[in-house]
Order: C-alpha cells, then sequence, then structure tokens
C-alpha cells in the first residue's frame, strides 16, 4: 500500500506543479495576445497617418504645379506687355508665383518625409505584432501541455499506476519548452 501511497502523492504534486504553469502561461499567453493586438492597431494608425502625408504630399506637388504654371503665364504676359505699370505688376505677380510654388514644394518634401517615418514606424509595429503573436501562441501551446501532463497526472492517481508519471514526463518538458521559448 505504500508504494500506491508514494504515486499518489507524487501525482497529486505533478498535477498541482503543471497546473500551476498552465495558469502561468494562459494568463501571460493573454497578455501576449493583447499587446499583439495593440500592435496591429498601433500599425493601422501609422498606415492612416502614412496615407495622409502621401495625400497632403501630392496635394502640395500639384498646388507647386499650379503655381509654376501662373508663374509661366505671368512671365510670358510681363514680356510682351509695354505698360511698365502692368509689367511690373505682372513680374510680382510671377515672383509671388515662383514663391508659393516652392513653398509648396518644401511642404510637399515634408510630408514625403512624414510618409517615409509613418511606413518605418508601421513596419515596427507590425514586426512587434507577429513576434507577440508567435510568444501568444508558444505560451498558449504551453498551457496545453501542462494541462495534458495534469490530466496524465491525475490519471495517474486515479488509476494508481506509476507507469502514468513516465508519460507525464515528456508533456510537462515539452510544455516547459514552448513557456521558455516564448520568453526569449
Amino acid at each position: 500500500m505504500g508504494s500506491q501511497d508514494n504515486v499518489t502523492s507524487i501525482a497529486a504534486i505533478l498535477v498541482t506543479i503543471a497546473s500551476l504553469f498552465a495558469a502561468i502561461s494562459w494568463i501571460t499567453s493573454s497578455d501576449a495576445g493583447n499587446d499583439a493586438s495593440s500592435s496591429r492597431i498601433s500599425a493601422l494608425g501609422f498606415m492612416m497617418l502614412r496615407l495622409e502625408c502621401i495625400t497632403e504630399g501630392s496635394n502640395s506637388r500639384v498646388q507647386a504645379q499650379s503655381y509654376l504654371t501662373q508663374a509661366g503665364m505671368y512671365l510670358a504676359y510681363s514680356e510682351k506687355e509695354e505698360n511698365q505699370e502692368v509689367k511690373e505688376y505682372l513680374e510680382n505677380l510671377w515672383s509671388e508665383s515662383i514663391q508659393l510654388s516652392n513653398f509648396y514644394i518644401e511642404k510637399a518634401e515634408n510630408a514625403e518625409a512624414r510618409s517615409e517615418f509613418y511606413y518605418g514606424s508601421y513596419e515596427n509595429a507590425m514586426d512587434r505584432s507577429a513576434h507577440l503573436g508567435q510568444i501568444s501562441e508558444n505560451r498558449s501551446t504551453a498551457a496545453l501541455l501542462f494541462n495534458v501532463s495534469a490530466i496524465i497526472a491525475s490519471c495517474a492517481v486515479l488509476f494508481k499506476k506509476r507507469v502514468l508519471l513516465y508519460v507525464y514526463v515528456p508533456f510537462f518538458l515539452s510544455g516547459l519548452y514552448y513557456l521558455l521559448i516564448s520568453a526569449i
């Protein structure tokens, strides 16, 4: 009877240990999954900001081209104009149009630079999300393996078979492996 009591005691301890590791794995898997979701949402935000910057840059380039076209028209009219006052007025409009064109070119370049920054942030957020998703999967697998090992140890208690404890060890070690690789 003493050997069966030892099997029961050892199996009960192993059930407790496996259940504890399973609970830790489930909780940390959920945390990693939540963080992965947050990273995906951040990535979506960065992509929206990038698209806004691309649109702003494109619109600014169109405006710059429009002002450049106007400047060309003002310059052409001023060269043909004989009235000096009108000619000076057209040259001033030409100068202002060139300045506005340059302003919108700078605005477009600034928007394009921000777009690249947001794209880099998007890529980083997606990489983080993928990494955290893998951690979550590893921890879920660990929790599943710990639960299987706890069930096996419980069966050892119910059936009072020491042989079942030898089946417990590979499942527990596999669960421990997945829990450890999720921490790296």
